[in-house]
């Protein structure tokens, strides 16, 4: 068995190594994790491709033409960060269990579902269920704003012994409203436990006289 030699971020041909897995060729040496300019992405031995043997993932199918678009770029991160452990995140997403389904890794089946749901290139892909995989039933395209509330709205808190989203204390407790939580803990620093359990407050902003609760 040769000497560990790591290839992470290299080129060769149309392959980029991405990470060692635990998998040994038939030699012994260390398969590597490979993505392909084609969007694919395989484990592989990496003797034959550092040989100069083998440039690509072998696919055969026809060259789509998408490489490059956003759309195409939206699919690579959303591969990436469920299935490379050295992509910045992957402990968010991938370290978390979630996984991108069997249908979904040829782009041109994601493609086809992102067009017949909506997709521009204003809005960006979105798990109905933060905790779920990105897969057909749990996808859809949001607005930033609307993706930036379900995520907030589905943040994880835990009060004594129970956790549960932030959407679901609301409206369990029913003590204040969303937006005042946000506004609590981003503006005033406020642990969230402190936000959920604390009943409204009148304040008075200066030079307006105008009455707002928090």
């Amino acid at each position: 068995m040769g000497h560990f030699i790591d290839i992470t971020g290299k080129r060769y041909g149309k392959l980029t190594a991405l990470y060692p897995t635990e998998k040994r060729d038939q030699g012994g040496s260390v398969m590597w994790h490979f993505r392909c300019d084609c969007g694919n992405e395989k484990d592989m031995s990496a003797r034959p491709i550092k040989a100069g043997t083998v440039k690509s993932c072998g696919c055969i199918a026809k060259p789509h033409g998408k490489t490059g678009t956003r759309l195409f770029t939206i699919w690579v991160n959303m591969r990436q960060r469920c299935s490379n452990p050295n992509y910045s995140g992957f402990q968010y997403w991938g370290g978390k269990g979630v996984t991108v389904c069997a249908e979904w890794q040829d782009f041109t089946v994601f493609e086809a579902w992102s067009l017949a749901h909506g997709y521009s290139d204003k809005l960006t892909i979105d798990r109905i269920d933060g905790g779920g995989n990105y897969e057909p039933s749990n996808c859809r395209w949001s607005t930033p704003k609307e993706q930036a509330h379900n995520t907030a709205s589905n943040h994880l808190i835990t009060i004594g012994e129970q956790t549960k989203t932030l959407s679901d204390w609301c409206e369990q407790l029913g003590t204040v409203s969303l937006c005042s939580i946000h506004r609590r803990v981003r503006t005033l620093g406020w642990s969230y436990e402190k936000a959920l359990t604390t009943p409204p407050m009148r304040s008075r902003r200066s030079g307006r006289g105008k009455t707002e609760w928090r």
